[in-house]
């Protein structure tokens, strides 16, 4: 009697085949993510040690050149004045722009202080009043990968607010959900039709949200209508990829 295992289904080998392209796809996502993270970190680094700390001794070359200088020699002084803004002004472009590549306060204290640092800077930048909530306090204890994903999807949820939406009210707020954590990105903005907009997703960020989003397993959701205000909601599971829980 043939007592061979019997032959898996064509069915069931192409599902097989699926999940492994899934499961190879989420890997290269996660690797992409990492080296993209180490990028960051990098350049933030060399702006700091390099760009920024030049233009502080520029800054204390600049301020002792005027305080040399004799009262009545009033256009040099003006010119060196001038020049002090401007390289005040550039440095506090860097400290922002080191904030966006090496989000400050994540990894000392959290998710949920490092999206009110992110708050707080957008909206003196932009006028938009942007409030944090995080009840129970969640983001104090999330693995990195989870908190990277959530602060990178925020941020990009609040640069589409800024650009595409004319709000004046933006809120973030974050909280456990079944399986992992979920963040909301809220506005008070124009809104638009989803399927209209969906199609040219590419143009307005969603692709770089799905994409951190997916690395680590989670997924991602808007809700919006004209004149309606937008909502983007993120969900990414606590640990290995996403197996069930609720966007």
């Amino acid at each position: 009697m043939d007592r061979s295992p019997a032959a898996p289904s064509p069915g069931t080998a192409s599902e097989q085949s699926l999940l492994e392209a899934a499961h190879k796809l989420q890997v290269l996502a996660r690797r992409l993510v990492e080296a993209e993270e180490l990028e960051r970190h990098r350049i933030a680094g060399e702006l700091h040690d390099r760009v920024g700390q030049t233009l502080s001794a520029i800054n204390i070359n600049l301020d002792i050149a005027l305080g040399l200088l004799p009262p009545d020699n009033v256009e040099v002084r003006m010119r060196i004045a001038d020049s002090l803004a401007l390289v005040e002004g550039t440095l506090q472009a860097i400290e922002h722009l080191m904030a966006e590549l090496r989000p400050p306060l994540l990894d000392e204290y959290g998710l949920g202080a490092a999206l009110g640092f992110l708050a707080k800077g957008f909206s003196a930048r932009t006028g938009v009043a942007c409030a944090v909530e995080d009840p129970h306090e969640v983001g104090r204890s999330l693995p990195r990968d989870a908190a990277v994903a959530l602060f990178r999807i925020a941020q990009e949820a609040l640069a589409n607010v800024f650009k595409h939406a004319a709000a004046r009210h933006a809120r973030i707020r974050l909280e456990a959900a079944p399986g992992g954590v979920r963040v909301e990105i809220a506005d008070d903005g124009s809104g638009f039709d989803r399927r209209e907009r969906l199609a040219q997703h590419h143009r307005w960020g969603m692709t770089t949200m799905q994409e951190r989003a997916a690395a680590v397993g989670g997924r991602i959701e808007v809700e919006s209508a004209p004149g309606a205000g937008t909502l983007v909601r993120a969900w990414v599971p606590l640990a290995g990829p996403a197996q069930g829980g609720s966007a």
